[in-house]
């Protein structure tokens, strides 16, 4: 087994046996080659550990945070005044780090990714009183699961592209870039997550694809009754409070090994949270820059994998078929094998957010118009 070492956590890898030729031969009948979409050079921010996506929306240029753990696709105040869109009332609530909530939200008649169009998208509005989306490198909004699940995604931090690719392939054949290994979880979006199961230290963990979280996190209370760890055990080291709130403390821990298959994280430093860091008054802990829906009665996601780790992978979501790919970040690097080839036209309304027919639904289900 072999080791790729860099700043930050270790890479190992190990071997996989891939599906064979023969396996897709079968089902020819069904399926075809990769065809991508589009394809999208997204702009580091914070050291690497963001990445902002260009979006127009109305005809105007935009920069919005990649954030797969953002529960909807959301704006800022500053833009939505800018450009002069109506904000509409509706029942879920969003907060950021600080407290400020917003239940408002704007439809965007028309917005383009890629080459690809959609129109009457729904974005929420991030409280007007935050500073989200402020600072040296500001952005304009959040781009979330709404604009990935329909299609499969590859996110490649070796060269920060983002790609859509159609979902009618052959399973299994989509690591298209030169590789040694490839380590694959299984894959499923629940609640607007993306949510896989890895294996941290031998032990298996359902976690949340946070690509808008710069460190990675675990409940406390997964690691009291998943791992066996609370504050008293060895290893285990006092962070700082939550939100402010004495009472509220969080702890760290370095496990030895998080794995997606065959490749896998060494000494990875995990915050430990509060399990329960949100009532109906106080909002949710936060990761960085992010608003979230909140619940009556939040209790914290078990695990977020964040940018700490991802941003050293190479990634390919295949959601139809369930299935979560990784290779290096820096696999790709090598002699570029023979691209896939590109769909040949991107149709209107091909926008991968929700259709207008889901959002509809989705708008009357949350009270959004």
């Amino acid at each position: 087994m072999g080791r790729i070492s860099g700043s930050g956590p270790l890479l190992w890898i190990g071997a996989i046996i891939l599906a064979s030729g023969a396996a897709c031969s079968a089902q020819a009948q069904d399926c075809g080659p990769l065809k991508r979409a589009a394809s999208i050079q997204m702009k580091p921010i914070h050291d690497g550990r963001a990445m902002l996506v260009p979006i127009t929306i109305e005809g105007t240029q935009r920069q919005l945070l990649l954030d797969t753990g953002g529960y909807m696709a959301q704006l800022t105040s500053r833009v939505v005044d800018e450009l002069k869109l109506e904000p509409r009332k509706g029942y879920v609530k969003l907060y950021d780090v600080s407290g400020n909530m917003s239940d408002r939200y704007v439809i965007a008649k028309q917005v383009d990714i890629g080459g690809m169009r959609a129109s009457n998208l729904p974005f929420m509005i991030i409280p007007p009183t935050s500073n989200l989306g402020e600072g040296e490198e500001p952005y304009d909004g959040i781009f979330s699961i709404d604009f990935l699940y329909k299609y499969d995604v590859e996110l490649d931090y070796g060269t920060n592209t983002l790609n859509y690719f159609l979902p009618d392939h052959c399973d299994g054949r989509v690591i298209y870039w030169p590789h040694d290994v490839v380590g694959m979880v299984p894959v499923r979006i629940w609640d607007n997550k993306i949510r896989v199961t890895v294996e941290l230290d031998g032990k298996k963990i359902d976690a949340i694809i946070d690509t808008g979280a710069t460190r990675t996190t675990m409940s406390m209370e997964t690691a009291k009754y998943r791992l066996g760890l609370t504050p008293e055990s060895p290893g285990v080291e006092k962070g700082g409070i939550v939100n402010g709130d004495e009472t509220l403390i969080s702890y760290r821990y370095k496990f030895s090994r998080l794995s997606f298959g065959d490749i896998a994280v060494a000494n990875l430093n995990v915050a430990l949270l509060p399990d329960k860091v949100k009532s109906k008054e106080r909002p949710e802990m936060q990761t960085e820059w992010r608003a979230k829906r909140v619940d009556e009665d939040f209790k914290l996601t078990p695990m977020m994998i964040g940018m700490d780790v991802l941003r050293h992978l190479h990634i390919y979501m295949a959601f139809k078929e369930g299935r979560f790919y990784v290779t290096p970040a820096d696999a790709a690097q090598k002699a570029p094998s023979a691209p896939p080839a590109t769909a040949k036209t991107a149709p209107q309304n091909s926008v991968p957010g929700q259709s207008v027919t889901r959002w509809t639904s989705v708008a009357r289900r949350c009270g959004c118009g």
